[in-house]
């Protein structure tokens, strides 16, 4: 069977589905916390803040008790985290022929 034209699995799709920058309507009419966790994540990597840590893992929380809460979907808590808090995988490294 041609890859193209298979059926995607669950997971696949999730992640379709998490891509940033796929769904700009699940930035609006957030909780009011997770607005200001994203907010506040945002400008401390803006003014490069030392307890950035931190502010990640509130950030990180206030998705899941959205999450949990009803608040947002699973999708959307997907999406929310994959566009603040997890960067792309980027391709492997493989090495030139010069280097081998």
């Amino acid at each position: 069977m041609d890859g193209k034209n298979r059926e995607l699995t669950s997971e696949e799709e999730a992640a379709e589905l998490a891509k940033p920058g796929a769904h700009p309507e699940w930035e609006t009419n957030l909780p009011a916390d997770l607005q200001k966790a994203v907010q506040d994540y945002l400008e401390g990597i803006h003014n490069q803040v030392t307890y950035l840590d931190c502010l990640w893992d509130e950030l990180y929380g206030s998705i899941n008790a959205s999450q949990w809460g009803w608040e947002i979907s699973k999708e959307q808590a997907d999406y929310l985290r994959a566009k603040y808090l997890f960067e792309p995988e980027e391709e492997p490294f493989l090495p030139t022929d010069s280097m081998l």
